[in-house]
């Protein structure tokens, strides 16, 4: 593992921390995720027995460079429709 893949796991174990601990605390109630293929691969295996049932839709595209217009055009209509 490199130093750029060695940092992308640690960034997707942080955030998958944080994610359990909201879901944990049902400060939450769905859950989306979207990150490019490969970090979402990261994400989905450091993601817990708590925040794993809140998923509720994903997208394995990085989004992260398109204009807010463009980047809606991936997601679902009603997000609210996720819960």
């Amino acid at each position: 593992m490199n130093g750029k893949e060695h940092e992308s796991m640690t960034f997707a174990g942080q955030i998958a921390d944080r994610l359990e601990t909201v879901c944990r605390e049902e400060q939450i109630a769905a859950l989306a995720l979207i990150a490019g293929p490969a970090f979402l691969g990261m994400l989905r295996d450091k993601l817990g027995s708590h925040a794993r049932p809140f998923v509720r839709w994903e997208l394995d595209k990085n989004i992260t460079k398109l204009d807010p217009w463009k980047m809606r055009t991936f997601l679902p209509e009603r997000l609210s429709l996720l819960s």
